[in-house]
């Protein structure tokens, strides 16, 4: 498989819900519930200082679209893989691992 990259990669937007930017407004501190943790702070770990710290800077607001979001370097995101994925992944590996033994012509022609 061959996979093209590309070596400046814009900012992304990222949509924070209305729940995160509520919280915010509060204190700062409880920043919502776990879920929303996972998929965003987790992917994102240094969003919610930014958020804190200069949230009128890096928070913008779109009246058509009546939403709330930031712009994030692409590098900043952590990469993984949800272990689901990755499970799926491996499975189809090992299969395909042990048909390519059973499948080959050497397998076939030993006597």
């Amino acid at each position: 498989m061959l996979i093209y990259e590309k070596k400046v990669k814009e900012k992304m937007k990222i949509v924070i819900p209305e729940k995160v930017i509520s919280s915010l407004a509060c204190d700062g501190t409880a920043m919502t519930s776990p879920q929303e943790d996972i998929h965003i702070f987790k992917v994102f770990p240094n969003l919610r200082q930014s958020l804190i710290s200069n949230k009128d800077q890096v928070l913008h607001f779109d009246e058509e679209k009546k939403e709330s979001y930031v712009f994030v370097d692409f590098d900043e995101a952590t990469k993984f893989v949800p272990n689901q994925i990755y499970k799926k992944v491996h499975e189809d590996n090992k299969k395909f691992l042990s048909e390519k033994q059973v499948y080959n012509d050497s397998f076939f022609q030993c006597t």
